[in-house]
């Protein structure tokens, strides 16, 4: 029987989780200005995530807020230095802090509300100009049922924990590697695995000895000529000759102004030590970008041919958000070829792609979630080395809205949403995709926005015949609880076994933590053996949120013997979140 090998690495403080929480009502963060200009208060999130969850019914404290202007409809820059948080009593403003004021990566000004704020009236007030403006905020007060720690967490006895497959768990010691961390075993050698995290700055942890032992690099030193720093949002792959190209976003270190752009590290030799990469820029500054100009790409994807028989071996072939010439964001679409040239193209899905592969013929596959503008998961393809892609329906959202998980069954608050889908692709060439849906939606008055999900689970999907057709969804997650199960993962060993790693809520379903669950396929899909737990102590989040943990996590990849989990566990010994195999 195949071994299970399960990595961790997570690292956020774990101090007190608190009982209250406070919330702004968001139904009055927008003011119209004499002058014809608008100005609001959202949340700070990527341009690609559903806009809905910019504007919460309420805001929590501690969450960051980004103060817009629009004129004429239209987002214009604004700077300030000097943001006052007045309490507003009998129509008089009272008890002025101010606020720090910072900059979020499309330089809008970001402000926090001090958590410990009373419940009440607020105003939100800063300078534009000549222009005085005083946003109107509600302060309310939510509960939370949350795990309580006040030290390290001691170590919890394995014996009666896990499957007797498990033979060994290590924490990788990567402070925030947890966050939209990705994972790949080198597919000629098991011992060789590599693990990168988007939150921990240019770090990549790399072993040799299957997880024995592992050492820590930083891309931008490892990397020869290095054109651009690295920024975050990694992804994995191994081209035709075994080497590892890690896919990220890119910054000028040199020149602030210039916005993110995004391109492949490539090791120069397969299993090299010590590891030394080369550098591609995958998308370059668009044409007529103004100082304002912030961004040029976000959330890519990666996947490389590597079949021998393919008449595409060795191109590349990349998915992102991406800023074109025209001074319009979209999806981009790029093909690295073999020979080195690089082509752009323009495709509108309405959502990101979230996972991409590369069929026996050298099929192109992404998928897109469900979402407000399409009601099913959905495989984009490419059967001409991406010069040209289709769209198919994999399977329809459950039900007709949509609408995010809560952190806990007594939480008010939103927590992980992490949905997929994931996609891999097996021996015989049947294609696989997994992804999280939920069974409705339930109105609440309370929540931080107007409703929240009602059990989301995991959902297992495949094709033979290229993605035109698809098998009915196969429930993953082998529990009834009602708790929620989201960031499925999947990967494919040598004998067609479909392996699926998910975040998971069942255990602890009135408190703010998660836990980490397996389930493994060993009729190529069809039905899935009873779920294994993989993580020892329940992870706590501290404040939830949609990305507690990042967007997206890559948490499972197979070796010739052994299976490979890494994903966000408790340091014992800081109290902190790290990473764990």
């Amino acid at each position: 029987e195949t071994a299970i090998y399960v990595v961790v690495t997570l690292s956020l403080c774990l101090t007190v989780f608190g009982a209250t929480q406070l919330m702004l009502e968001a139904q009055t963060a927008t003011i119209v200005h004499a002058q014809g200009s608008v100005y609001n208060v959202e949340l700070d999130i990527p341009d690609y995530m559903p806009d809905y969850l910019r504007n919460p019914r309420k805001f929590i404290s501690g969450r960051d807020l980004k103060i817009i202007k629009n004129v004429a409809s239209k987002e214009v820059p604004i700077s300030l230095s000097d943001v006052t948080l007045y309490k507003i009593v009998n129509n008089s403003k009272t008890l002025g802090v101010k606020l720090q004021v910072k900059k979020n990566e499309e330089r809008l000004p970001i402000v926090t509300i001090p958590k410990g704020t009373a419940k009440g009236s607020y105003s939100i007030d800063f300078t534009d100009g000549s222009q005085n403006i005083s946003i109107p905020i509600i302060v309310d007060i939510g509960t939370d049922n949350a795990l309580t720690t006040t030290g390290p967490v001691k170590a919890h006895s394995l014996v009666k924990q896990f499957d007797s497959s498990i033979v060994s768990i290590s924490r990788l010691n990567c402070p925030y590697c947890f966050w939209e961390m990705v994972s790949a075993v080198d597919p000629t050698n098991e011992n060789y695995g590599y693990v990168v995290g988007g939150g921990a700055d240019d770090t990549v942890l790399k072993t040799t000895n299957g997880w024995t032992t592992s050492t820590l690099s930083y891309l931008n030193q490892i990397t020869s000529p290095l054109l651009k720093r690295y920024r975050c949002d990694p992804y994995l792959a191994f081209d035709k000759d075994g080497k590892l190209n890690i896919m990220g976003l890119f910054y000028n270190s040199s020149d602030n102004s210039e916005p993110i752009t995004g391109g492949i590290y490539v090791e120069k030799t397969a299993k090299s030590d010590p590891f030394i990469f080369s550098q591609t820029i995958v998308k370059t500054v668009p044409k007529n970008t103004t100082p304002d100009t912030w961004l040029a790409m976000d959330f890519p994807k990666i996947s490389i041919d590597t079949n021998a028989l393919s008449p595409y071996v060795g191109n590349k072939y990349v998915f992102s958000a991406a800023l074109f010439d025209d001074g319009t964001m979209g999806q981009g679409q790029y093909v690295v070829s073999k020979d080195g040239t690089i082509s752009e193209k323009r495709a509108d899905y309405g959502a990101a792609v979230t996972s991409t592969a590369v069929g026996l013929a050298g099929e192109v596959y992404g998928v897109i979630p469900s979402g407000s503008i399409r009601n099913s998961v959905t495989l984009v393809r490419s059967l001409d080395g991406g010069k040209s892609f289709v769209q198919k329906d994999i399977a329809p959202h459950i039900s007709n809205n949509f609408c995010v998980p809560r952190l806990s069954s007594l939480s008010q608050k939103i927590g992980p949403m992490g949905v997929g889908p994931d996609i891999a692709v097996d021996k015989q060439g049947r294609i696989y995709v997994v992804w999280a849906d939920n069974k409705g939606c339930i109105d609440d008055p309370n929540f931080e926005y107007s409703s929240y999900a009602e059990d989301y689970d995991i959902y297992s999907s495949y094709s033979d015949n290229k993605g035109d057709t698809w098998t009915a969804p196969v429930k993953v997650n082998d529990d009834n609880s009602g708790g929620n199960q989201t960031f499925p993962s999947i990967s494919v060993d040598k004998d067609n076994n479909v392996y699926v790693a998910f975040i998971d809520h069942r255990d602890n379903l009135e408190k703010s933590q998660f836990d980490v669950f397996l389930a493994k396929s060993t009729n190529r899909g069809n039905t899935f053996l009873s779920n294994m737990k993989v993580n020892d102590v329940s992870v706590p989040l501290l404040a939830g949120g949609a990305r507690s943990i990042g967007d997206y996590l890559k948490m499972v990849s197979v070796g010739s013997s052994k299976i490979f989990v890494a994903h966000p566990c408790m340091n014992f010994g800081s109290g902190l979140l790290d990473l764990s195999l």
